[in-house]
């Protein structure tokens, strides 16, 4: 809740709707839609975050949400990060970060984007005369660690200066400056390369440095699962397959099919005598071109391995980016591997040279084409038990928004947050009816008709609203909005302890089995709304403490978890309630499909009414 407090004063500061751009897999370049939070689902059983997202269909949708995406972007990238700025500035000198040629970006932490910039800063871990430096510009990483220190996987401090360096942007998703770095891979990188068997080079990106102050790890909620399959890879038969992906990894991960190639068995000559290799080359064709790419390039990953078979080891493994203009790349996607030929634009990213377990190598291939499912499902690894786990939580899904809950007693509180004001008095959220001719309309709302109906008369001009009475055995009490008038909040509180009072003559008095019912008040530039649903037992015990557990001059962060807890205390629950009805408008109602309604219409209503001949009568 703290964190929704946060971003609502993020956007009413700088004129924003509430919520976030939301992407496919994670990827900042291929926005699709809106994601906004509702509120918190409270009941007996857990306390959930509820949201709306809201996909792009149209064209006027996208156009739109391409100048809302931009507005919020150029927001999350320059807010508070004057002083960084000027602070990275300084650390880059004689380099010059200014505004044409500099893009500032706040990623992992905050970035200066600038063509060669770390190359500049650093040519011995970049340039190809550099001994360090090998012919396609890998960096040996022990080396690189000797210069610099590993903060997280993919990006390296320089204590020296406070600088950061990172990973070839060729590791993030799209090759753009903006996603994350793979973290998986970096990771499994970094481990496999501290075996001494092992030689490792890695590329670093050329135009990129970072401030460390800012930095933090950035989470992908996405399950990757590596392989398990044989270690005989002297028994997979030479040739290529392809693995053509199904429309949900297409339309995800932008993966049009993976193709595999395992060359025939290959004798070499060396120092121990006569070895035997198996080599290897996979490369995944691509359904999108690359939106960190320029001209509708489509950049596809490429691995090469070599095992030995004396050894049972990989000796050799690389990983590189090919990437394709349209044209040629219309050509290559028609062709096997085998008979592609090299006709890309080829960009090494790492290599390693030594003695590689099988098990490594599995790790860190799967990983490296993280997203990519066709990779471990070709090198067996086993896709029925996500299935199964997905099928077994959609079948639980469904069952439990099929059932009733099967406690007697129920109870449910839904907390929102909107940005707004209320009036300084006692005010309502009321409806609208047509009268019987249709020629009008008059207000009303659901009080039950007895003594909640009275209470409220009594508290506010109704004159001209008429009462709704209960007649399904619900009660589904008409939203108060309590302003800032002078004595908040304990009019409030006197007003809902005379509330929970009525109402526990109602309950008897109308047979109530259910009960709904909205608080609304302000605080700050926000409007809280608390409504409570339930049946009557629990629901009048929550009302007649409620402001023991929530202080209505807190922010909600401050009182939610111990309401959580009351209502926990009230009406545990073994599974969670999914009724969710009414939420879309910011409050807790019932379904209660086609109900015949009894309107009780007070004298001066009734007069209007009839005096402008609308009843007929």
């Amino acid at each position: 809740m703290a964190a929704e407090e946060s971003h609502l004063a993020y956007v009413l500061k700088h004129g924003l709707p509430r919520g976030f751009p939301m992407n496919l897999q994670h990827d900042l370049t291929r926005p699709v839609g809106w994601s906004a939070t509702l509120g918190h689902f409270i009941d007996g059983a857990m306390v959930r975050v509820v949201g709306l997202m809201a996909e792009a269909e149209e064209d006027k949708d996208w156009a739109e949400l391409k100048e809302l995406g931009r507005r919020y972007w150029d927001c999350h990238h320059s807010e508070g990060t004057e002083g960084l700025r000027a602070e990275l500035s300084q650390r880059v000198v004689p380099e010059v970060l200014d505004e044409q040629s500099t893009i500032f970006l706040r990623v992992e932490t905050l970035v200066a984007v600038r063509d060669g910039l770390a190359s500049r800063l650093y040519p011995e871990l970049f340039d190809l005369d550099s001994s360090y430096v090998d012919k396609d510009g890998l960096v040996d990483y022990a080396h690189l660690l000797t210069r610099v220190k590993m903060l997280s996987p993919g990006v390296f401090m320089d204590q020296e200066h406070g600088l950061l360096l990172f990973a070839h942007r060729f590791f993030r998703r799209s090759q753009s400056h903006v996603n994350k770095l793979n973290d998986y891979f970096l990771d499994s990188f970094s481990r496999a390369a501290k075996d001494e068997l092992v030689r490792a080079r890695l590329r670093l990106d050329p135009d990129r440095v970072g401030h460390p102050a800012e930095l933090h790890g950035l989470l992908e909620f996405e399950y990757w699962h590596g392989p398990r399959y044989s270690d005989d890879i002297a028994s997979i038969p030479s040739g290529v397959a392809t693995h053509k992906a199904d429309e949900e990894t297409r339309k995800l991960e932008g993966v049009d099919k993976t193709q595999v190639w395992w060359k025939p068995l290959e004798s070499r000559s060396g120092e121990g005598g006569v070895a035997t290799f198996r080599t290897l080359e996979l490369e995944e064709l691509r359904d999108l071109p690359s939106s960190g790419l320029p001209e509708d390039r489509y950049a596809c990953r490429y691995a090469h391995a070599e095992y030995s078979l004396r050894e049972q080891l990989v000796t050799h493994f690389d990983g590189a980016i090919r990437a394709y203009p349209t044209e040629k790349y219309l050509e290559r996607i028609e062709l096997n591997i085998d008979r592609a030929g090299k006709h890309s634009e080829y960009t090494k990213l790492f290599r390693f040279d030594g003695a590689l377990s099988v098990g490594q190598w599995k790790r860190l291939l799967s990983d490296y084409f993280r997203g990519n499912p066709l990779v471990p499902e070709y090198l067996g690894a086993p896709t029925d038990g996500l299935e199964k786990e997905r099928t077994a939580s959609a079948l639980f899904e469904s069952a439990a928004l099929a059932e009733p809950l099967e406690q007697e007693e129920r109870l449910s509180v839904f907390v929102q947050l909107q940005p707004g004001a209320a009036s300084k008095k006692l005010s309502f959220v009321l409806k609208e009816a047509a009268t019987p001719d249709r020629s009008g309309t008059f207000s009303f709302m659901e009080t039950g008709g007895a003594s909640v109906d009275k209470l409220l008369r009594q508290r506010a001009d109704l004159s001209m609203v008429a009462s709704m009475l209960a007649v399904d055995g619900r009660l589904e009490l008409v939203p108060l909005v309590f302003g800032m008038a002078e004595g908040f909040p304990d009019a409030m509180h006197s007003l809902v302890a005379d509330l929970a009072d009525a109402l526990a003559h109602d309950i008897l008095k109308l047979e109530l089995r259910d009960v709904a019912l909205t608080l609304i008040w302000p605080h700050g530039n926000l409007l809280t709304s608390l409504s409570i649903r339930g049946t009557p037992r629990p629901l009048l015990k929550l009302l007649q403490k409620l402001f023991v557990v929530v202080n209505a001059s807190e922010p909600a962060s401050k009182w939610i978890e111990a309401l959580a807890t009351a209502v926990r205390e009230l009406a545990p629950q073994s599974k969670e309630d999914h009724d969710l009805h009414g939420i879309l408008d910011g409050r807790l109602s019932f379904e209660r499909g086609d109900v015949d309604a009894e309107l009780v219409f007070p004298k001066s209503l009734t007069e209007k009414l009839k005096g402008n001949g609308l009843f007929g009568i």
